[in-house]
């Protein structure tokens, strides 16, 4: 047996024996997540993780497919108003489609912005298809949650770090997916960084 696998299985041992999980082999990213939910309680308190981990579980997931050639605010609600989607309500799972109020308070902007944003992306065409490459969906948390983001950011600059870190896309292939030139995206996304660092 190489060292590798003796060290996952004393991991595995471990947990097993605190009775965490029994039955299964466990994946060292769930080890990881442990950890790093501990941390996060340690430094924001139970009530605030808690809340974090509320807005997750009921969280919209939006397709990346219909950010291409088309502005982030204008995509989001045309998908949110046109679309059915799915959403967790008491425990239960429910296709509808969203409302101008709706939209605007999940996404933390005024009814006329979202108005606007509608007004423009009207008679815009989403696209909305499934392949090896566009069946990532995004977080509507990634625009709206300042845990996850930063006032300062816009939305294409979320999106795009999103795309970069927690999906690991090259710029190539962010460039492909949003209909947009390769070199812009390398810069919105060095931009976004100093942003960050500079916060």
């Amino acid at each position: 047996m190489n060292k590798t696998k003796q060290t996952k299985n004393r991991e595995t041992e471990q947990i097993q024996k605190k009775g965490i999980y029994k039955d299964f082999e466990i994946d060292p990213r769930i080890l990881k997540a442990a950890e790093m939910y501990s941390k996060l309680k340690e430094v924001y308190g139970d009530e605030l993780i808690d809340k974090l981990i509320e807005t997750l579980d009921n969280d919209v997931y939006i397709p990346v497919s219909i950010f291409k050639d088309m502005n982030c605010i204008e995509a989001i609600v045309k998908y949110l108003k046109d679309e059915e989607i799915e959403e967790i309500i008491e425990g239960k799972e429910v296709k509808r489609r969203m409302t101008e109020k709706e939209i605007a308070l999940r996404l933390g902007k005024d009814i006329k912005t979202i108005k606007e944003a509608y007004k423009n992306a009207k008679n815009k065409i989403l696209i909305i298809y499934k392949d090896e490459m566009n069946e990532i969906t995004i977080p509507l948390s990634t625009f709206t949650n300042k845990i996850f983001t930063n006032e300062k950011l816009t939305m294409l600059e979320s999106l795009i770090k999103y795309l970069k870190e927690a999906e690991g896309l090259k710029y190539n292939i962010i460039a492909r997916i949003l209909g947009r030139n390769q070199r812009t995206i390398w810069t919105l996304y060095n931009r976004t960084i100093k942003k960050l660092i500079n916060k």
